[in-house]
Parts: C-alpha cells; sequence; structure tokens
C-alpha cells in the first residue's frame, strides 16, 4: 500500500469517527430532550394530584394519571431505542447487570456474565 493509499484510508476512517461523533451528539440530545419532558410530566401529575386533594376531587385524576403515565412509558421507550442506536454506533452492548461494555467482548467486567 502506497503512502498516499495508507492517508487517503486514515482520512476515510476520520471523517466515518466524525459522522459517527455527530450521530451520537444527535441522539444524545435527544434522549436529553425526552427525559426532560419526562421530567415535565412529572411535576405536572403531582400539580394534578395535589391541586384535585386540595380540591376534594381527588377519585376523579385516576384517568389524567393513568394517560400521563403511558405518555412516560412511550418516552422511555423512545429513549431505550435510541439508547440502543447509540451503543450500536459506538459498538457497544448492554450486559444483563446494566452496564454498557464493548460488543466484541465475550465476559463483562462487571458481573463476568458472558
Amino acid at each position: 500500500m502506497s503512502l498516499f493509499d495508507k492517508l487517503k484510508d486514515g482520512a476515510a476512517k476520520a471523517a466515518d469517527k466524525a459522522k459517527d461523533s455527530v450521530e451520537v451528539a444527535k441522539l444524545s440530545t435527544q434522549i436529553s430532550g425526552k427525559k426532560k419532558e419526562i421530567e415535565k410530566i412529572y411535576r405536572f401529575i403531582g400539580e394534578s394530584v395535589y391541586n384535585a386533594r386540595n380540591e376534594g376531587t381527588l377519585d376523579q385524576t385516576s384517568e389524567l394519571i393513568n394517560f400521563q403515565s403511558r405518555l412516560i412509558d412511550d418516552l422511555d421507550q423512545e429513549i431505550k431505542q435510541l439508547e440502543a442506536r447509540v451503543r450500536s454506533i459506538k459498538n457497544e452492548r448492554e450486559c444483563i447487570c446494566g452496564k454498557t461494555i464493548p460488543a466484541d467482548t465475550k465476559f463483562c467486567p462487571h458481573c463476568g456474565q458472558s
């Protein structure tokens, strides 16, 4: 392989890494935004329950709580999908213990699972 070919190959690898870094940054921003949405919903549920208690209508808030809880469930699922895409780009996987490890690792350094 000539010097020019080596430089060309190195530049291509650097471009791929830069592209991956940009993609990971975009996904991380989306994850952060969804987590903020979840926090807003938590606050909304809390305020709604508090206000309903004060108004004596606490028993009527279950439908609202269930709807908002389903929104949180949906956002959690979207976050998991985005995190899986990040792990894929980074060539990582999630061990059964919950830790993120390199995809080609045979045994988890945290729990020893294969």
